[in-house]
């Protein structure tokens, strides 16, 4: 039944696809940060980095459907400085969760440091920044224990029109498409971007339309 319904919605799109006007479509956007907030008692500085270490500064952009000011582009990890601080050991723990204290399943950054002067600075510099995901910053040392100072949101990169992530646009992504319509697949919120190359804010047929188009050269990515 579901490859029926898959290929009579194929049919119905190849049918109507030549007859529909070309949208412009725009071009890969880039994964980073944003939605960086300071937390806690303590006193903390940051400066969000790229790979090579270079400061990145915050711009507006649309976010998962939502306007926000700081999303800091190519950015993979922020450096940390926490004063305020009796000398001595201090530990930054970097979980992965959306609220709750870190543990063993959800930790995906950890670092030690001295704390000089009153002071200590961490790189949080975690494998991997995921789109969707929630990243809290604690510091552990002195009068501390698993206080959390710092949090901020991924935000994945993404292939316009690349639906099933495989790096580039094909049938199968059109397919994805619709079969979501048709409640035969389930998209996460970086797959439904990646979907909406209409730029309409919402996944529907036309943009599976769109992709087919652009696989037999009527469409521009």
């Amino acid at each position: 039944m579901k490859k029926t319904v898959t290929a009579i919605l194929l049919a119905a799109l190849l049918v109507t696809s030549l007859c529909l006007p070309v949208f412009a479509a725009d071009v890969p956007t880039t994964g980073g940060i944003y939605n960086v907030k300071k937390l806690g008692a303590v006193t903390v500085d940051y400066q969000v980095q790229n790979e090579g270490g270079t400061t990145v500064s915050p711009a507006a952009a649309n976010i998962d459907g939502t306007d926000v000011a700081d999303f800091y582009a190519d950015a993979v990890k922020i450096k940390v400085t926490v004063s305020g601080l009796s000398d001595g050991n201090f530990y930054l723990l970097l979980a992965q969760n959306e609220d709750g204290v870190p543990t063993d399943g959800n930790l995906v950054y950890i670092d030690q440091d001295t704390a000089a002067s009153g002071s200590v600075s961490f790189t949080v510099y975690p494998a991997s920044i995921e789109g969707g995901k929630t990243y809290h910053v604690y510091l552990s040392g002195g009068a501390y224990t698993q206080t959390e100072i710092l949090s901020f949101q991924g935000y994945a990169a993404y292939m316009l029109g690349d639906v099933d992530n495989s790096k580039s646009v094909g049938l199968n992504d059109a397919i994805m498409i619709m079969r979501y319509l048709v409640d035969l697949e389930t998209l996460d919120s970086v797959q439904k971007l990646a979907a909406d190359v209409d730029k309409s804010n919402s996944v529907g047929l036309n943009d599976a339309i769109v992709i087919m188009r652009y696989l037999v050269d009527l469409e521009t990515f």
